[in-house]
């Protein structure tokens, strides 16, 4: 994992930060909102690590790791920087944690069933709702994310991606489109 500074002039990318020892294919990379803690997951180690960002240097720490499912894809974190959810691939299902607001460790709520091989994963900006891409049923599965009960998130619905024929012939299904969830703002879900 590499880190860059950003010149707030011309948005160019300044290399003068450094790099940080991420781990085994990584794939899925969140940082929470107060800019504090950046989350990387590894993919075959079957783990979530946790960095410290420098406010000063943007240097990255190392804090720690936890345990996930199988093969975990991406990660996401709601609004508040409460909790975070990591989709995990192999054992289709999502993972859930709490987030310490002091040091960013994670701890294990559990996890909640998904479809066949999740992969994209977006909460919602109000932080209500929590969507899947399941790449393995080609489903959308759609949670209720009820922060009362430490952020715990009840399924709404699935519902049967879309899949879309182009001009050239071919087709792409919204589940499978790398599985990524790429936008999730103003009532839209773009995948």
């Amino acid at each position: 994992m590499y880190a860059f500074s950003i010149n707030q002039s011309t948005g160019a990318l300044i290399d003068n930060i450094g790099g940080a020892a991420s781990g085994d294919a990584t794939e899925g990379i969140a940082v929470d909102p107060t800019g504090r803690f950046v989350y990387v997951n590894n993919y075959t180690s079957n783990l979530i690590r946790n960095y410290n960002i420098n406010q000063t240097t943007g240097a990255l720490t190392l804090i720690g790791s936890i345990s996930t499912g199988t093969t975990p894809e991406y990660i996401s974190i709601e609004p508040t920087g409460k909790y975070l959810y990591i989709s995990n691939y192999g054992s289709s299902n999502v993972g859930h944690y709490s987030i310490n607001q002091t040091t960013g460790n994670l701890t294990s709520i559990g996890t909640i069933s998904s479809g066949s091989s999740p992969r994209g994963l977006a909460v919602d900006p109000t932080g209500k709702f929590l969507y899947v891409s399941n790449y393995g049923s080609n489903t959308v599965s759609q949670y209720v994310i009820n922060n009362f009960s430490a952020g715990s998130a009840n399924i709404a619905g699935t519902i049967t991606a879309k899949t879309y024929s182009f001009q050239d012939g071919t087709q792409q299904t919204t589940a499978s489109t790398l599985g990524r969830i790429h936008a999730l703002s103003a009532g839209y879900v773009i995948f």
